[in-house]
């Protein structure tokens, strides 16, 4: 009998790099459809076969995805992609992206669309989930307002 994985996530408010991240994690063939479970209870994520986005540990070989550990300074790093700190799911899109878009797609993971497709996935939506989820300021903090040239009367 095949047995369904479990991802564990944090309790309490969700984010956009999280929720992300275990929908990219349950389009991969280890992780397909599997189950979330959310917990800030150390006893049960321990147990979990992935923990994304709490925790306090990267670990690709352990299946663990957090990055809000003291240090944490992971980036991207295909390409120019070497400016904005990871979130969960960058750390996610970083290992499965490929075989996410392979997968979606029907190519291979070795066929140079999916890698276009990756880093043009990275570029155009996950790197912009890494930086808000980092606090990267999205506007200029103060904007000037425009004076129309006419005059009211």
């Amino acid at each position: 009998a095949k047995t369904v994985k479990t991802i564990g996530t944090h309790s309490g408010t969700f984010h956009c790099d999280e929720a992300l991240g275990c929908f990219l994690l349950r389009r991969t063939k280890l992780f397909a459809n599997a189950k979330v479970t959310r917990t800030r209870d150390e006893q049960v994520l321990q147990n979990l076969d992935c923990v994304i986005d709490v925790g306090g540990v990267y670990d690709h070989g352990k299946h663990r995805y957090d990055h809000h550990q003291r240090g944490f300074s992971e980036f991207f790093g295909h390409d120019a992609y070497h400016n904005t700190k990871l979130s969960s799911a960058g750390l996610v899109y970083r290992h499965y992206g490929k075989e996410v878009i392979a997968r979606e797609t029907g190519l291979d993971e070795e066929h140079p669309d999916t890698n276009v497709l990756f880093l043009a996935m990275y570029k155009h939506f996950i790197e912009g989930v890494d930086a808000i989820d980092n606090g990267v300021e999205q506007y200029r903090a103060k904007v000037e307002a425009k004076q129309s040239k006419r005059q009211r009367t």
